[in-house]
């Protein structure tokens, strides 16, 4: 499984967590390092997860889950 942008991890751990093989790439060194730091946890039985059965927490309205990149927006400015 291929994750061209790793971010935490989720992906890879999911990989991992059913025994199959993740690859995990991103362009921001702090979040390859955090994705290697939950990886070592998971190893370790020490990577906190919500429990089964526990309901997915969902935003409300007003809370950003999700930002456009900044690098983005300057690249693609005026397209539509």
């Amino acid at each position: 499984m291929l994750d061209p942008f790793v971010g935490a991890g989720t992906t890879v751990i999911a990989a991992a967590k059913n025994g199959r093989i993740g690859v995990g790439i991103d362009s921001d060194p702090n979040y390859l390092e955090l994705a290697r730091k939950r990886l070592g946890q998971l190893a370790e039985g020490a990577l906190p997860m919500r429990p089964l059965g526990r309901p997915v927490l969902r935003p409300k309205a007003s809370e950003k889950v999700a930002i456009i990149p900044q690098e983005w927006m300057r690249r693609f400015r005026g397209c539509k």
